[in-house]
């Protein structure tokens, strides 16, 4: 994995701007995004924060009708479904204000950048809830 400061900054950014960030910001769900996806973990690597400190040392991922944005001293509960359209809620309006302002490098491809699909799979306890 390579340590680029930029995509973390423009992450970061992004989350903070277009997700609400009051109980999980933008270097929080970074942390969480990175340990998840490359190492399989819910608990974030903390070696590489400079002059700054996580509110939580791990996230708890529940199905729907779990506790959601719920701290319990340092574990952050989130609901996967509501954790779901909250993001596509942000992703949506992000794509509506590139296609506003007819930004020039994203506004061509806004179609084919993100889309739904109908889920193929049955996850317990959350199948149920997606539409």
């Amino acid at each position: 994995m390579r340590n680029d400061d930029g995509s973390e900054r423009r992450y970061r950014t992004w989350c903070e701007l277009w997700l609400e960030c009051a109980l999980f910001n933008g270097l929080e769900r970074y942390k969480e995004r990175c340990s998840l996806f490359h190492q399989g973990q819910t608990q974030p690597d903390v070696s590489r924060i400079k002059g700054e400190a996580l509110r939580y040392d791990r996230v708890s991922f529940g199905p729907s009708g779990s506790p959601h944005m719920h701290a319990e001293g340092r574990l952050l509960h989130l609901d996967v479904v509501k954790l779901h359209a909250d993001t596509v809620r942000g992703i949506g309006n992000w794509a509506a204000e590139m296609e506003r302002v007819q930004n020039a490098k994203v506004g061509p491809r806004i179609a084919g950048l993100a889309r739904a699909h109908p889920v193929e799979e049955e996850i317990p306890g959350v199948a149920a809830a997606l539409p």
